[in-house]
């Protein structure tokens, strides 16, 4: 992006929040890939403590809803806003009066009323998104789970308005559903009585004011297994979410389970 700055300017320049934007994607990205490569290991866990009697509870922190059911949807489209928002491929300069270094700081250079295209820059934008196109990406946590488990089995607490499930478990992610705060209330109810023998809540949507621990009035009184796939950055969103499956009058408490990984990139999230 540096570089392709400076062909569009003309001289060494990078818009001042460039690299916040630059940070902020690299972030989504690795925090995506992350709870993707996870998800299999958690996968097989949990079938081993529905084995076992228990009842797992996932915790997320992004559910992706742009991209549901479209695998490496999210990595493709982040990647991509980012380039064709951001890398310049017309001959910019400074508009007059403006001081700062920000992005909307520059405008189009024009010649005889028609932009000025830099081809090195439209070379460069289009051999990153073949790239792109190229990368093997694993579906998102949320797909995953949906996929291996089946709909019928998992209670979805988050606030998305659309989903994509298979046709059965382990089967293609075929079928567009409708969410509504009708259907989370359903399925939350579901989980309790046990009709449902999993659940999944986003952080943001289903980490308080709810609760889905074991309760004594309950017919869903097996032990939760409360997987903490994504944490997050801030400490009271990941306590707040682990606050819904310990709570009074439980039959039993729920045993915590971190999902980590050794890979380095991990250490930020947590």
């Amino acid at each position: 992006l540096a570089t392709a700055w400076r062909n569009a300017v003309g001289v060494p320049v990078i818009p001042k929040e460039l690299p916040s934007i630059v940070e902020a994607a690299s972030r989504r990205i690795v925090e995506l890939l992350l709870a993707s490569m996870k998800t299999p290991t958690m996968i097989e866990d949990m079938r081993r403590a529905l084995a076992d009697g228990q009842a797992p509870i996932v915790q997320l922190l992004n559910t992706y809803e742009q991209d549901a059911g479209d695998e490496g949807a999210t990595v493709s489209r982040t990647m991509r806003k980012l380039i064709l928002d951001y890398l310049p491929t017309q001959r910019l300069y400074k508009r007059h009066g403006q001081r700062s270094h920000l992005v909307a700081s520059y405008a189009p250079l024009l010649n005889n009323g028609a932009p000025v295209d830099v081809p090195s820059n439209i070379a460069l934008r289009d051999s990153i998104l073949a790239m792109v196109d190229d990368l093997p990406v694993p579906p998102s946590a949320l797909d995953q789970i949906l996929q291996a488990f089946g709909p019928n089995a998992v209670a979805e607490i988050t606030g998305r308005c659309t989903r994509r499930v298979p046709d059965r478990p382990g089967g293609a992610m075929t079928e567009t559903q409708q969410r509504s705060e009708t259907a989370v209330r359903a399925d939350l109810a579901a989980f309790m009585n046990d009709r449902k023998q999993i659940l999944v809540f986003s952080v943001g949507a289903g980490g308080s004011s709810m609760d889905y621990h074991a309760a004594r009035d309950a017919r869903n009184q097996r032990r939760r297994r409360h997987y903490i796939l994504q944490a997050g950055a801030r400490a009271d969103q990941a306590v707040q979410g682990i606050g819904r499956s310990h709570r009074a009058n439980q039959a039993s408490a729920p045993e915590l389970v971190l999902v980590s990984t050794h890979l380095p990139a991990a250490l930020r999230t947590f």
